[in-house]
């Protein structure tokens, strides 16, 4: 059965979740707490209690605008504090163009104003723009082109740089993936470009100082996903055979302790996302997903969804998996169109499924980002924002 949560107005919306919670799962609640207009260029970030909009030229607040800057355009925004912080950082990109070293430059917010001077890491000529990472007060910076990183605090100072790979060539082809658990940070690096090396990657983890110690090697030659939990770890990749084109993916299960006792399980594609749910695996593929357990020695077993759907995203909560996508896929020459959003729920104690529609229009894009509240999220399509809670 499927409810349409888009279509129900916002005086009955209390009273019609009420018979939803009986009729489709007797446990699970699904309210549409708000919506508002945004424009298709723009992306959306809630800091604490402060919803902001923000675009390659400007960063927003209820529609002022708060941060913007002639010569430099906005690449990314990341919160910088905790839940309860209003706290952000804006990275910013030189607009000149040519064949020229450029710079990231990192400006601090708090309630939405500016805080202290702006410092910047070099972006080098030809290479992509250094990956940020917020985490425990430091910003680290990934360079996959030559296996690098660097980490400074939130003010530009207490630089340290590592090159997790001596005297290795400059190469676009090269991967660097940032992992983190409760306890520990982890990166997933490659040994070199030689797409024939079986055992080109490598499991590293961060100690306080942030330096990177190498755990082991890995049987992969390029790694695509990587998911991690206090105990475990599972990377897909792929793995040459004979020639450089024939790379066959491969799912790679081992305890973060014992690298030496690595379960191998070749796939038949790269699915879009992993998530571990105590000590099972999901593979999200677009129209089905994939389970592997511990029980049955991580035996793939492949479950499709119950109607045609598109995954998007995907996250769990308690005993509960949920896939957001949409019914209709239509790739064009210069876009793709979901259209009827929609978040499906998976009980993994019972393996039943309930559809809830979020959304009934169009969109070519779809951005899901966990709110502050519990179980509170909010979706970003081409025209809107919508805000809705999970509760069980």
């Amino acid at each position: 059965m499927v409810i349409n949560l888009n279509s129900i107005k916002p005086f009955s919306i209390l009273v019609i979740m009420i018979v939803l919670s009986i009729t489709i799962n007797a446990q699970t609640t699904i309210t549409i707490q708000n919506e508002f207009p945004i424009n298709k260029e723009e992306s959306f970030l809630t800091v604490n209690s402060s919803h902001l909009v923000y675009n390659s030229e400007a960063l927003s607040f209820n529609g002022n605008i708060v941060f913007k800057q002639s010569d430099r355009k906005i690449f990314s925004i990341l919160n910088s504090g905790d839940s309860s912080s209003d706290k952000f950082v804006v990275f910013t990109v030189d607009k000149k163009q040519g064949k020229i070293d450029k710079e990231l430059r990192v400006h601090q917010f708090d309630h939405r104003q500016p805080v202290g001077l702006p410092w910047s890491v070099p972006i080098y000529y030809d290479s992509s723009i250094p990956v940020p990472i917020i985490k425990q007060n430091r910003i680290i910076f990934l360079r996959p082109e030559t296996q690098s990183y660097s980490s400074y605090d939130l003010y530009g100072e207490n630089q340290f740089h590592f090159n997790l790979v001596k005297d290795i060539k400059w190469n676009h082809e090269m991967v660097l993936q940032y992992l983190s658990n409760d306890h520990a940070q982890y990166l997933v690096g490659m040994e070199s470009a030689d797409l024939l090396n079986r055992e080109n990657t490598v499991l590293y983890q961060l100690d306080d100082e942030m330096k990177a110690i190498r755990l082991g090697s890995l049987p992969i030659t390029i790694p695509y996903k990587s998911s991690i939990t206090n105990d475990q770890f599972a990377i897909i990749g792929t793995r040459a055979e004979k020639i450089i084109s024939d790379q066959i993916p491969y799912l790679l299960i081992s305890n973060l302790g014992i690298l030496n006792a690595i379960t191998e399980i070749p796939l038949d594609g790269i699915p879009r996302e992993i998530i571990w749910h105590t000590n099972n695996i999901y593979l999200i593929y677009k129209d089905h997903y994939v389970t592997a357990t511990k029980m049955n020695n991580y035996r793939l077993e492949p479950k499709y969804f119950n109607h045609p759907f598109y995954a998007v995203n995907s996250f769990a909560i308690n005993q509960y998996l949920y896939f957001l996508g949409a019914r209709g896929f239509n790739v064009s020459r210069t876009a793709i169109e979901y259209s009827d959003i929609e978040l499906i729920e998976l009980s993994v104690n019972s393996k039943s499924m309930s559809t809830y529609s979020l959304y009934d229009g169009s969109t070519s894009k779809i951005q899901l980002k966990k709110g502050k509240g519990q179980n509170e999220y909010f979706l970003t399509t081409d025209n809107r924002v919508i805000q809705f809670k999970i509760e069980h």
